[in-house]
């Protein structure tokens, strides 16, 4: 979107909802300024409403303003390692993931655990799990994105673990997340890591010239995964090498 475009829909977010922010006991006394650009809370609905039509930039600027307002505003963070993560940008995914992370184990051990303040604060405990699925889930997926398989799969592994523990309403708000889905998750992460070490081992191998012994950890990483490009490239060196040009081509 142009900036003018943008600036229209921040506007028009704005003054739809300008009459929800009038009955604000505080705010309300500056609705005629622009006293939602200083509000976090209203940021982060702002940024909400910019990611659910697709403008993942102005929601991650959104967000950013928000906790520049609000360093402790953990769902902003959440919400975006979400951006960061759609836009590429998987270490800043990484940071802001570690941060919910801490604070989310923080928040846990926080509520009471008495047998009968355990059972009030179901509702809360439940909501705050569900979210630390989320960003396993999440912080795997950077972690993937960034060749860092050990980690992803120890953190898929993880939301899997903290998937059992919560309830069916729970569940509901992790929407196509499912047993299931972070399991074939977790599967496909172990062939990855399994075919990454064999590409490193033969790696190793081409370094000390010890050719056949790398051609055959690379024909191993493309029997488990024939597409893993890395594997397809080392290879042709390695074929070059031992003056095999038709198959190095």
């Amino acid at each position: 979107k142009s900036p003018e475009q943008i600036r229209k829909h921040a506007e028009d977010w704005i003054a739809k909802n300008r009459q929800h922010l009038k009955k604000h006991g505080v705010l309300g006394k500056n609705v005629g300024s622009d006293v939602t650009e200083e509000d976090p809370v209203w940021l982060k609905a702002k940024g909400d409403d910019f990611f659910r039509t697709g403008d993942v930039q102005s929601a991650l600027n959104a967000y950013s303003a928000a906790i520049d307002a609000d360093p402790a505003f953990l769902a902003c963070y959440a919400n975006r390692s979400a951006c960061y993560l759609k836009l590429g940008l998987h270490a800043q995914c990484k940071a802001d993931c570690d941060m919910v992370l801490s604070k989310s184990v923080e928040l846990a051990d926080a509520l009471p655990k008495s047998e009968e303040d355990v059972a009030k604060h179901t509702a809360e405990r439940m909501k705050l799990m569900a979210s630390i699925v989320k960003t396993y889930i999440r912080r795997g997926a950077a972690y993937c994105q960034m060749g860092q398989f050990h980690e992803s799969l120890s953190d898929y592994c993880q939301a899997l673990v903290k998937f059992q523990q919560l309830s069916g309403s729970a569940i509901s708000q992790l929407g196509n997340i499912t047993m299931e889905s972070i399991q074939a998750d977790i599967d496909r992460l172990k062939l990855l890591h399994q075919v990454e070490a064999s590409k490193k081992e033969g790696d190793r191998l081409f370094g000390e010239k010890q050719l056949e012994g790398a051609l055959e950890k690379y024909n191993a990483a493309l029997l488990a995964l024939p597409v893993h490009v890395s594997s397809l490239s080392n290879r042709s060196a390695c074929k070059l090498a031992l003056g095999d040009i038709e198959g190095a081509v």
